[in-house]
């Protein structure tokens, strides 16, 4: 940022805190202006944020949003391992709706130790119509078990069958919570190969796969699911036995 921009960042921002109304005239003037220096008012912006009060950081966000893109985003980012909370909301709002720059750069995010995970996660489930989930699914094994919980949400609501071949050959992962959330999202597509690499999953170990694959395996279109949920109306199941019925279909 050269030095005449900086200064004249701060004027405005200065002639902004400085209006009767936010709405008025001379802050509507400001706004335009800074809006109009681009990338180059991103980082005065954000040092505005730590102490304006709620009119001024609406007006702040929208200069950040509409300045947002692939070079303003690392300044952006950035911010968000500030200690000030105010600070973080705001920039958090800024990268949940701008639209200007690339969703992959929200990535490497979830990595970044000094980053405040839950806000990253909110920015990807405001942006979720504009991610991979392939590329998501690849991030998401690493995170925290609240993160990781969130981030398999997002995917369930973006995945499409072109991601099911990659869906099915995770369920024989190591990972047993995120195998359970990939039992949850197979369970959105009623195709033959889904519920059958589900009922293979019935022959797991732990309880707890099981129990997820007979929930998955009720909302599908599988022979037997209904004689096994009958037979024992309290919910407690045979795995030995019932699950046999479900891989044997008709007699």
């Amino acid at each position: 940022m050269s030095f005449f921009s900086t200064m004249r960042a701060e004027r405005l921002i200065a002639d902004l805190k400085s209006a009767d109304d936010a709405d008025g005239t001379r802050a509507r003037k400001a706004i335009e202006k800074l809006g109009k220096l681009g990338p180059a008012a991103i980082p005065r912006v954000i040092d505005a944020l730590a102490n304006a009060d709620k009119q001024e950081t609406a007006a702040l966000v929208g200069i950040l949003a509409s300045n947002l893109d692939n070079k303003g985003f690392p300044l952006v980012a950035a911010g968000l391992s500030d200690g000030n909370q105010r600070t973080v909301s705001a920039l958090t709002w800024a990268l949940a709706t701008g639209r200007n720059y690339a969703p992959q750069l929200l990535y490497p995010l979830l990595e970044d130790p000094a980053m405040p995970k839950a806000a990253v996660v909110g920015i990807l489930a405001a942006q979720k119509s504009r991610l991979n989930a392939r590329d998501l699914l690849k991030h998401a094994y690493n995170q925290q078990p609240a993160e990781k919980a969130a981030l398999f949400r997002i995917i369930g609501e973006i995945a499409d069958e072109s991601l099911l071949p990659e869906l099915l050959s995770r369920l024989e992962g190591k990972d047993p919570i995120a195998r359970m959330h990939l039992i949850n999202i197979l369970a959105r597509f009623n195709r033959p190969e889904v519920a059958g690499a589900l009922q293979q999953q019935l022959r797991d170990q732990n309880k707890f796969i099981r129990q997820a694959v007979l929930n998955a395996l009720s909302r599908l279109d599988v022979y037997g699911l209904q004689t096994v949920i009958k037979r024992h109306p309290d919910g407690r199941l045979d795995f030995g036995r019932d699950a046999g019925d479900v891989f044997r279909g008709p007699a």
